[in-house]
């Protein structure tokens, strides 16, 4: 969880760079962990960061992608 808020942190003051490195690191770290509901919520948040990161770079296919796969996490 604080790798994203690290990387929320940097979305918003203008460091996409650094914020994507924090989005990896969350991912990686969270990808080993038993399943359960925070998680989930965790990935959740790191694909809905994810997604305002793609669409700021013009990505919006991508965005929609991650925004899809923060849902299906969220309702899970």
């Amino acid at each position: 969880m604080v790798h994203n808020n690290l990387a929320l942190a940097y979305q918003q003051l203008g460091e996409p760079n650094k914020a994507e490195d924090n989005l990896s690191q969350s991912f990686k770290l969270i990808e080993d962990q038993p399943q359960s509901k925070e998680k989930q919520t965790i990935v959740a948040q790191a694909f809905d960061i994810k997604g305002k990161l793609d669409l700021n770079r013009g990505k919006a296919q991508q965005a929609w992608d991650d925004w899809e796969q923060a849902a299906v996490n969220y309702n899970a």
